[in-house]
């Protein structure tokens, strides 16, 4: 098991949660499609954490992979909101209940309500 699949198990233990892997394919620069999802998420809350959310394409892809897979609710959190181009708009009409990052970078005005931002732990 890699190093960072097994720190996800980890960390899916500590809080008694199932874990699941979506696979991505970069097909193109800037392009990002998911491809299946490894575990059972059907009647489930998703919650996809990730390092940066940036044009938010594939974070979407992902969210609308896991509604189709019969996920009941997805939620998003990330470290670093980057939000270029158009991923504001992108995340407004994506189905997400929440989307939360830490403040390393200033949330923009016109961010969707369900954002939020919360501070980066400290070291």
């Amino acid at each position: 098991m890699s190093g960072a699949r097994s720190s996800r198990r980890s960390s899916a233990e500590k809080i008694s949660a199932d874990l699941a892997v979506l696979t991505k394919e970069r097909p193109a620069q800037q392009v990002a499609e998911i491809g299946y999802v490894i575990g059972e998420v059907a009647g489930k809350t998703a919650v996809i954490i990730d390092d940066i959310i940036d044009t938010a394409g594939t974070l979407c892809a992902a969210a609308q992979t896991l509604l189709e897979q019969g996920a009941a609710r997805v939620y998003a959190a990330a470290t670093h909101g980057v939000f270029s181009g158009q991923a504001y708009e992108n995340l407004a009409s994506a189905p997400f209940e929440r989307i939360v990052v830490t403040d390393t970078i200033p949330i923009a005005p016109g961010a969707p309500t369900t954002s939020s931002c919360c501070p980066a732990p400290s070291c």
